[in-house]
C-alpha cells in the first residue's frame, strides 16, 4: 500500500515520445496509462533535525523506492529508501559535523570510516546525489587523503571525491529487486500499456529511412537514425582525473 500526500504527488500523463511541437522524437516510446510522480529530495539540505520515517518502500515508479519521513519540526518529505531501516521506530539525523552515525544517517565523507558502505554520493557538495541510487547499489570507502576520498563502485571503478561531499550510511532499499528479470511473458498490448512502442531494427529498414538499412551492410559501421557511431565509441571523457580507471585499482 502505497501513502501519497497531495502536496508531494501528483499524476502525469503520458507524452508519448513527442516534443513540444508534437513531433514524434523518441520513436521506441510512446501511449502508456498516466503515473503517479513523487517530489523527492535528493539534496537534504535540512540538518540538525532529526526525522523518522513514516512510511517505507514506497514505489515510485522508478528503479528504488521512496521513503516518507518527517522531521521533528513537522516538515514532510520523499527521500531514497534505504536497507535495514525501520520506520517509526529509529531516529535518523543529517548534519554536516560528525556524530555518532548508525545507518539511514547522512553526513559527509570525512566523517565515515574506511570499508563502509554508503549511498547516495554527491560529486559537489550540497549539490544534491550522483552516484550509487539506484536499488541495492552502493559504493565502499577504500582510504581518506587529505581533500579526497577514494570510493570504490560496485562496476570495480574507484573515483576520488571532495571529503565535504555528504553521503548516506548504508545500501540502497531494494537488494532482491536488483538484477531480478522479468519472468512473465508480457503481450503486445502490456507493454503499449508501459509506454512501450514496437521496435524496428534499423538494418530491416530502407537505406532512405535509416543509414543501416539496405539489403546488404555493405561493410560499414553500425549508425543511428541520424549517422552518428552507435557501436564501439566511448562515451565517458577521454581525460577525467579524479576516475581511477579498473586497469590502475588502488586495491590490486
Amino acid at each position: 500500500m502505497s501513502v501519497r500526500i497531495k502536496a508531494l504527488s501528483w499524476y502525469i500523463k503520458a507524452i508519448n515520445g513527442r516534443n513540444n511541437n508534437g513531433r514524434l522524437t523518441s520513436y521506441n516510446k510512446g501511449g502508456g496509462f498516466k503515473f503517479l510522480y513523487f517530489l523527492y529530495d535528493d539534496n537534504r539540505k535540512v540538518f540538525k533535525l532529526p526525522f523518522i520515517i513514516l512510511k517505507s518502500k514506497v514505489w515510485c515508479y522508478k528503479s528504488f523506492y521512496l521513503d516518507l519521513i518527517c522531521y521533528s519540526n513537522g516538515f514532510l518529505s520523499y527521500v531514497r529508501s534505504i536497507h535495514n531501516t525501520v520506520e517509526g521506530v529509529q531516529i535518523f539525523l543529517n548534519s554536516n559535523e560528525p556524530f555518532k552515525y548508525s545507518i539511514g544517517d547522512r553526513l559527509p565523507l570525512q566523517f565515515l570510516v574506511v570499508g563502509l558502505c554508503i549511498n547516495n554520493i554527491e560529486n559537489i557538495p550540497l549539490n544534491g546525489a550522483v552516484f550509487c541510487k539506484s536499488a541495492g547499489v552502493y559504493g565502499k570507502i577504500v582510504c581518506h587523503f587529505l581533500r579526497y576520498v577514494l570510493i570504490q563502485f560496485n562496476s570495480g571503478c574507484q573515483r576520488l571525491i571532495l571529503n565535504t561531499c555528504q553521503a548516506s550510511v548504508g545500501v540502497c532499499a531494494g537488494v532482491k529487486k536488483k538484477g531480478q528479470k522479468l519472468t512473465t511473458k508480457l503481450k503486445a498490448g502490456d507493454l503499449r500499456n508501459l509506454g512501450k512502442r514496437p521496435h524496428v531494427r534499423g538494418i530491416a529498414k530502407n537505406p532512405v529511412d535509416h543509414p543501416n538499412g539496405g539489403r546488404t551492410k555493405g561493410g560499414g559501421v553500425y549508425k543511428d537514425k541520424w549517422g552518428n557511431i552507435s557501436l564501439g565509441p566511448k562515451t565517458r571523457r577521454r581525460f577525467n582525473k579524479f576516475v581511477i580507471p579498473m586497469s590502475q585499482n588502488l586495491l590490486k
